[in-house]
């Protein structure tokens, strides 16, 4: 159930090291008070560019750019010679993140005659900066330089580097040059495997992120993206297509943003004899979906693993994936996070299998989160959940009476022991 986890991990690591540091931190001296449009009207009138910095506090790669690219004496130099430097904090300002479409920081943004020329997204260090602010001083933007780049996809010997394709159609993305985006992505999404076979995880997971960004900003990308699923669709229904189509479907239901029509598939084979095997082999896909949708019944019903699945979500919970510098404060920070989404996930699974009438599993699952998470917030986690979804237990009442005595818990088992007495009633 954890399959996005590490992404989202890695996603609130940033505001945990950074933080306190990012609290008292001033802007770099090369950016003036000034707002975006001030800033353009000074511009005009010295001739000069603008520069517009899209921050962040919680953005590592933000603050690194200030301790170090925002201060180099180069860049310092060409900013003062040629261009005004304002910055803003996109959640501070988010009518000025709406107005230049941020998506990701740090955007780096050049203004000439008070409209966009170029931007940048992702740290770049000092050379790189200038390297690039050359280059639109010059007259050519960074799309410019791609459009070069990118010539024939086939050079003289007939191969292709699918990698620098890959990065070029993000960089396409980040920049709103959305037709090309599209010209690569399409190419990419029929060749990358063929040219790169290593690359098949990023094609259905990062590329089909990239291509659901693209889809909600660009109409003709989702009707490109849909006449693929729908190709995919009738491929499947005449029988010549296999996983590797089935798997393309969801991929693309996801990219167009029709998860709905994955629902109805799951539903429309769950009673079928081998549906078992199809959910096994595509469950990765899938889980996530059906909790999002809460469909928790049919979720406990068709879990491929339960054991093997909570034991998987377990596993990532280690600190492989902290930074060094993270003192002793940010590690406790994190390892809570780690440990809370874990047993978030964990207790639906076992409301879930309860819910399923999968009982001797649902107590399986209990345990291996005991084992790992021994404390009483794992068992009150359960509980909470089996409550919820209407499945509590009497174990479950055993299992708070493992824990101390505290006026939460005290709450919670009387609601428990209502509830017990209403499902008797009921003949439950």
């Amino acid at each position: 159930m954890l399959s996005t986890f590490i992404t989202q991990s890695i996603a609130i690591i940033a505001p945990l090291a950074l933080a306190a540091a990012a609290a008292m931190a001033e802007p770099p001296a090369i950016f003036v008070d000034l707002t975006v449009d001030q800033a353009a009207k000074k511009a005009q009138q010295e001739n000069r560019l603008v520069l517009v910095d899209a921050t962040a506090e919680w953005c590592g790669p933000c603050k690194m750019m200030d301790r170090t690219t925002w201060v180099d004496d180069k860049v310092v130099e060409w900013i003062n010679a040629n261009a005004i430097a304002v910055q803003f904090d996109v959640d501070h300002e988010e009518d000025t993140a709406k107005r230049f479409q941020i998506r990701a920081m740090p955007t780096v943004i050049v203004l000439k005659d008070g409209k966009e020329f170029d931007r940048k997204v992702g740290y770049m260090d000092g050379p790189k900066l200038i390297d690039w602010l050359d280059q639109v001083k010059a007259g050519k933007s960074s799309l410019d330089v791609l459009r070069e780049k990118a010539g024939n996809r086939m050079d003289e010997d007939g191969n292709v580097d699918v990698r620098e394709r890959y990065d070029m159609a993000g960089e396409f993305l980040n920049a709103n040059a959305y037709e090309e985006a599209l010209d690569e992505y399409l190419w990419l999404w029929d060749n990358m495997v063929e040219f790169e076979p290593a690359m098949g995880g990023v094609r259905g997971s990062f590329m089909a992120g990239d291509m659901e960004r693209l889809a909600a900003s660009h109409a003709p990308a989702k009707q490109k993206f849909t006449q693929l699923r729908d190709d995919l669709a009738a491929k499947l229904r005449s029988g010549d297509g296999g996983f590797e189509a089935l798997d393309d479907w969801i991929v693309l239901n996801e990219v167009i943003g029709d998860s709905d029509a994955t629902l109805a598939w799951i539903d429309r084979i769950k009673d079928r004899p081998d549906a078992h095997k199809t959910f096994k082999r595509t469950w990765f896909r899938i889980d996530n979906l059906l909790v999002d949708a809460k469909r928790y019944e049919l979720y406990g019903t068709i879990v491929p693993d339960p054991v093997r699945t909570a034991r998987r979500d377990l596993a990532m919970l280690n600190d492989r994936f902290l930074p060094p510098s993270m003192d002793e404060d940010q590690r406790r920070q994190f390892t809570e996070m780690q440990n809370q989404r874990a047993t978030d996930e964990i207790a639906t699974l076992h409301a879930s299998l309860l819910l399923a009438n999968r009982e001797q599993e649902a107590t399986e699952v209990a345990d291996e989160l005991f084992a790992k998470l021994p404390g009483c917030d794992a068992r009150i986690a359960l509980a909470n959940k089996a409550m919820d979804l209407g499945v509590v237990t009497k174990r479950h009442l055993a299992w708070l009476d493992e824990c101390p005595a505290k006026q939460d818990i005290n709450e919670l088992r009387d609601r428990i022991e209502k509830r017990l007495m209403e499902q008797k009633k009921g003949g439950r």
